[in-house]
C-alpha cells in the first residue's frame, strides 16, 4: 500500500510539475490530492433506530469521494444480526436483540486520506408505544396499555367509558392489524363499528380492530372500552377485566404481537335488572314457590343458560302464593300477614328484557309499577300469576269473595295441575298495568303456561 501510494504521488506529481510552475508545483499537488480524499459520510440519521427482528432498510450511507473508498472500519462492533459492509460501510441485516443508543465511530478510507463520523444506533422492540388513557386514571403511565389500571364505571342505563391512545413503537415492513378483545363481554367491551375501534356511531362488542401502516404507525389512534351494564349491583371486590391486544402481520416483529389493557369496573350506581319469560311450560302444578323459581333457573331461556347452574345469576318466578311458602306483594284483606312476603322486585330499580337494552318498568319505592314502558315480551302468550296486578297487586282470592278456600286464585299455590282450580294469568303483550292479568273468564290449571322471571 505505501510504495502504491508513492507511486500515485510521484505520477501525479510529474504531471502537475510540467504544467506548473516549479516554485508552487508542490502545493498544487497536494491540493488535487486532497480533493481525492474521502470528503463526508452520511447515513439517513446521525441516530439511527432499528427494530427488532426487522430486516434494516436504511443503513446505507451516502460517501463524497471523486476516488472510490477502499476500506470502511466501524468500532465498536455492532449488535447481533447486523453487518458491517468494509467497502460500502453500509450497515445491512437484522438485529435479534433490543440495544438502547450507543455511540459508534465510522471511518471511510482510500490511497489518498480517509473521514470519519459518529452515530448512534438502537435496536427498539416492535412493541405498542405511547399508550395514554385518560385524566381520571389513579395513576396515569405511558405505558398505560401494557400495565396500568382503567378505572371507569357502569352507571344505570347508560354505558360509560374509558378512552385510551396508542401507536406502534416503529414503523413496520407490512400492516399491523391490532385486534383487541375482552377476557368478560358481560363487564368490559370495545367500542366498534363494523369491526373497527371507533368512538363515534360505535356499539358496544366483544372486540374491535386497529390498523396500522408505514404511513401512519406513529399516529395515535383511539380505543374505547365499554363499561357494559350486566345487571349485577354490589359487585365486591370491584372486579379488573383485561383487554388483549393481538397482532397480525406479514411483518413477523409484529405478528403475534401482545399486550393487556385493564378496566376496572365498578358496581352499578343504579339498580338495574334482567326479567324473561320462560321458554318451556307447564301445567299449575310447579312444585310451589321452589319449583317455580327451579323451572326460571333451569329454563333454556335464562340468559346465563350457557353456564353451569351454580353459576347463573338467580331468577325467581313473578307468582303469588298463599299457602305453603308464602310469596306476596300483599294478602287480601283479613286473609294471612298483608305486606310483602318473599316478594321478587326491588323498589326504584328498571327490569329489562333480556335483551338488556328494552325497559318493561321502574318500580317505585314501593316496589311495584303503576306504568309500563313496554311489555313483558311482546308476544301473545300468557304465564302464570295467580294475582290482580296494579297498584294493589293482591292475591286474586279476594275476587272470589270470603267464601273462597285459601290455595283459590293460585292452583293450589302451584301444587295443582288439573281443571279443577283456576286463577289469572300474565298477559305478556300488554304495556298497561291494569291490562297486564286476564279478564273475563278465568284460566284454568291443567293448561301449559309459561313463568315470568325476575332477576334477584
Amino acid at each position: 500500500m505505501r510504495k502504491r501510494r508513492i507511486l500515485f504521488i510521484l505520477i501525479i506529481g510529474l504531471y502537475c510539475y510540467r504544467c506548473t510552475a516549479a516554485d508552487n508545483g508542490r502545493e498544487n499537488v497536494q491540493s488535487y490530492l486532497n480533493t481525492l480524499a474521502p470528503m463526508a459520510i452520511n447515513y439517513s440519521s446521525a441516530a439511527l433506530a432499528f427494530s427488532q427482528n426487522v430486516a434494516v432498510v436504511n443503513g446505507t450511507p451516502s460517501i463524497t469521494t471523486k476516488l472510490s473508498v477502499s476500506a470502511c472500519v466501524i468500532a465498536p462492533p455492532l449488535p447481533a444480526g447486523l453487518v458491517f459492509d468494509q467497502v460500502t460501510c453500509a450497515i445491512t441485516g437484522t438485529p435479534i436483540a433490543t440495544q438502547s443508543a450507543t455511540a459508534y465511530h465510522v471511518t471511510a478510507s482510500n490511497v489518498i486520506g480517509s473521514v470519519s463520523t459518529d452515530i448512534t444506533i438502537s435496536v427498539n422492540a416492535a412493541t405498542i408505544s405511547s399508550c395514554q388513557s385518560n385524566a381520571s386514571d389513579a395513576a396515569p403511565s405511558s405505558l398505560k396499555c401494557v400495565n396500568g389500571l382503567a378505572y371507569t364505571n357502569e352507571s344505570g342505563a347508560v354505558d360509560t367509558t374509558l378512552t385510551f391512545t396508542l401507536r406502534l413503537s416503529a414503523m413496520p415492513s407490512a400492516t399491523v392489524t391490532l385486534t383487541m378483545a375482552s377476557s368478560d363481554t358481560t363487564e368490559a367491551r370495545l367500542a366498534s363499528s363494523a369491526g373497527a375501534c371507533n368512538n363515534a356511531s360505535a356499539t358496544s362488542q366483544a372486540s374491535c380492530t386497529l390498523t396500522f401502516t408505514a404511513a401512519n404507525w406513529n399516529i395515535d389512534q383511539t380505543v374505547k372500552i365499554i363499561a357494559y351494564n350486566d345487571f349485577m349491583g354490589n359487585e365486591t371486590p370491584t372486579p379488573i377485566y383485561n383487554i388483549t391486544l393481538t397482532g397480525t402481520s406479514a411483518d413477523a416483529a409484529y405478528n403475534g404481537l401482545s399486550a393487556t389493557a385493564f378496566a376496572n369496573i365498578t358496581s352499578n350506581q343504579m339498580p338495574n335488572r334482567l326479567t324473561f319469560v320462560t321458554t318451556n311450560t307447564n301445567n299449575g302444578n310447579l312444585g310451589g314457590v321452589a319449583g317455580a323459581d327451579a323451572f326460571c333457573m333451569n329454563d333454556p331461556g335464562h340468559p346465563d343458560a350457557a353456564l353451569a347452574l351454580a353459576s347463573r345469576r338467580t331468577f325467581k318466578a313473578f307468582i303469588t302464593t298463599t299457602g305453603g311458602t308464602i310469596r306476596q306483594y300483599d294478602s287480601p284483606l283479613g286473609r294471612g300477614f298483608p305486606g310483602q312476603i318473599n316478594w321478587v322486585m326491588l323498589p326504584n330499580t328498571t327490569y329489562y328484557r333480556s335483551d338488556q337494552t328494552t325497559i318493561i318498568a321502574t318500580t317505585n319505592a314501593a316496589a311495584n309499577f303503576s306504568s309500563m314502558n313496554n311489555s313483558v315480551d311482546g308476544t301473545a302468550n300468557e304465564s302464570w300469576l295467580g294475582f290482580l296486578p296494579g297498584n294493589t297487586w293482591t292475591a286474586y282470592i279476594m275476587g272470589c269473595g270470603a267464601p273462597c278456600p285459601l290455595f283459590t286464585g293460585n292452583c293450589n299455590n302451584f301444587t295443582d295441575g288439573t281443571s279443577a282450580t283456576s286463577l289469572r294469568t300474565l298477559i305478556q303483550n300488554t304495556n298497561m298495568p291494569g291490562n297486564l292479568f286476564s279478564s273475563g273468564a278465568v284460566r284454568t290449571c291443567d293448561v301449559a303456561r309459561r313463568l315470568w322471571c325476575i332477576q334477584q
